[in-house]
C-alpha cells in the first residue's frame, strides 16, 4: 500500500489512519494527549511492510473528524471504539496504546475483552482511587484553562518542556520537530475538550480489575521513567504475574518515538 488510507467513520465519528499490506496482524495503535494517528506512520508503513493490517484511530478532540461528544464519559469513549473496531475488523485485534492511548486501551479491553486478543501498554497509568481522582481533575481543569487563556501554541511550549519529556532532547533534531509540528496542527479548544472524556481525572480505576483479564498484556516503559516503571509493577503484582514488564534502557515516556524498534519487536515476536 503506498501511503496510509484515511477514512472517517461515518457511524461512531471516529477518524480512522490505517496502513495495509495484508491481512497479518491487525494492530490498532492509540496515540497519547496532543497525539494523532497518523503519528503512527513509521510503524504502521513498517508493519504494512510485513504483510499487516495496521489502524490507527484519532482520539476524540485531537482532529475536526473525531469529534468529542458533550457529557461522554471515558469508559463510553472505549465502548464507541469499540463498536468502531467491530465493524471495521473481522475478529479481535492485538490493540497498543501510548500514555493516553494506553489507558482507554486497558479499560477497552476490561468492557469489551473478546475485541482484543493481546496489548502493548506504553507508559499507561492504571486509574485512580477517587480522592487522587478528584485531585487529578482539578489539574487538568487548569490545563484546559491554561490552554483557553493562553492558547495552544504557549500550553504547548510548557508541556513539552515538562520533566515527563526530558529524556526526548536526546533525539535527532528532525525528530522531534516532527512532534511539535503534528502537535500544532490540533485545536486548542478541542484539544482540552478532549481532556473531559479521556483525562486521567475522568479514568475509572482499573487497578483491582486487572485480575480478570485473562489476555496476554506486555508493558512496556522507558527505564528514565521511575513513576512509570512503579506503576507497571504495581499492574504486575495485581494481574497475579500474568502481565510482563519490559524496562527499555536508554529511553524515556514514549518509547514510540524514542525506540520504535521495540514496538516492532513486539509486533513480530507476539503471538
Amino acid at each position: 500500500m503506498n501511503g496510509p488510507r484515511v477514512e472517517a467513520d461515518g457511524s461512531e465519528e471516529l477518524l480512522l489512519v490505517g496502513w495495509k499490506g495484508g491481512r497479518r496482524g491487525p494492530i490498532v495503535a492509540l496515540h497519547g494527549f496532543t497525539g494523532h494517528g497518523r503519528g503512527w506512520g513509521p510503524l504502521g508503513q513498517a508493519w504494512a511492510d510485513r504483510g499487516g493490517l495496521f489502524w490507527a484511530p484519532t482520539l476524540p478532540g485531537h482532529d475536526p473528524r473525531s469529534p468529542t461528544r458533550p457529557g461522554e464519559s471515558f469508559v463510553e469513549v472505549a465502548r464507541r471504539f469499540g463498536r468502531c473496531l467491530e465493524q471495521r475488523l473481522d475478529g479481535a485485534c492485538r490493540l497498543v496504546g501510548y500514555s493516553m492511548g494506553a489507558r482507554l486501551a486497558l479499560v477497552l479491553a476490561l468492557e469489551r475483552p473478546e475485541l482484543v486478543r493481546d496489548l502493548l501498554l506504553v507508559g499507561v497509568h492504571p486509574g485512580l482511587e477517587d480522592d487522587l481522582r478528584r485531585r487529578r481533575r482539578r489539574i487538568e481543569q487548569r490545563w484546559q484553562r491554561q490552554i483557553e487563556e493562553q492558547g495552544l501554541l504557549a500550553f504547548l511550549s510548557w508541556w513539552e518542556n515538562r520533566p515527563l519529556f526530558a529524556s526526548q532532547s536526546r533525539l535527532p533534531a528532525v525528530r522531534r520537530r516532527e512532534q511539535n509540528l503534528e502537535r500544532r496542527r490540533h485545536r486548542g479548544m478541542a484539544l482540552a475538550r478532549a481532556l473531559d472524556c479521556l483525562g486521567l481525572g475522568v479514568m475509572p480505576a482499573c487497578l483491582p480489575r486487572l485480575g480478570s483479564l485473562k489476555l496476554p498484556i506486555h508493558l512496556a516503559v522507558g527505564e528514565d521513567d521511575p513513576k512509570f516503571v512503579a506503576l507497571g509493577r504495581q499492574i504486575v503484582r495485581a494481574t497475579r504475574g500474568r502481565a510482563t514488564l519490559e524496562i527499555v534502557p536508554g529511553a524515556g515516556h514514549n518509547l514510540r518515538i524514542e525506540q520504535p524498534e521495540r514496538l516492532l519487536r513486539w509486533m513480530e515476536n507476539s503471538p
